[in-house]
């Protein structure tokens, strides 16, 4: 990727309107901000994956519905590699906005 200054990314408006699905704006490798739309739900299963993952939430709020918590603007997560987390919905009325980064599972012996 090329070097970028301080620029303005094309992310949607929130809350999103008239959509169904997450758009994800793609900022570099692994870094994104993924905007949820109302109602959006990962479905029942519980989520795992092979790398770090780190969540910051930006706007609206998403539900653990596993662990029956919500979660609003401002709040953080930082994930293992294989960490079981979710699943999870958006709040139904806003949606959420999250910036999500995420380091490939040998990040540590990178550092």
């Amino acid at each position: 990727m090329d070097n970028r200054e301080f620029y303005i990314p094309d992310v949607p408006p929130f809350p999103l309107e008239n959509s169904s699905k997450i758009i994800i704006t793609q900022l570099s490798e692994e870094t994104s901000i993924q905007t949820w739309p109302p109602g959006f739900s990962t479905g029942n299963d519980i989520i795992t994956h092979t790398f770090y993952e780190e969540v910051y939430l930006l706007d609206g709020s998403i539900t653990d519905l596993s662990l029956n918590k919500t979660f609003g603007k401002g709040y953080h997560a930082w994930r293992n590699p294989q960490m079981k987390h979710g699943p999870y919905q958006a709040d139904q009325n806003l949606g959420c906005q999250m910036l999500v980064i995420v380091r490939q599972s040998d990040y540590r012996s990178n550092v």
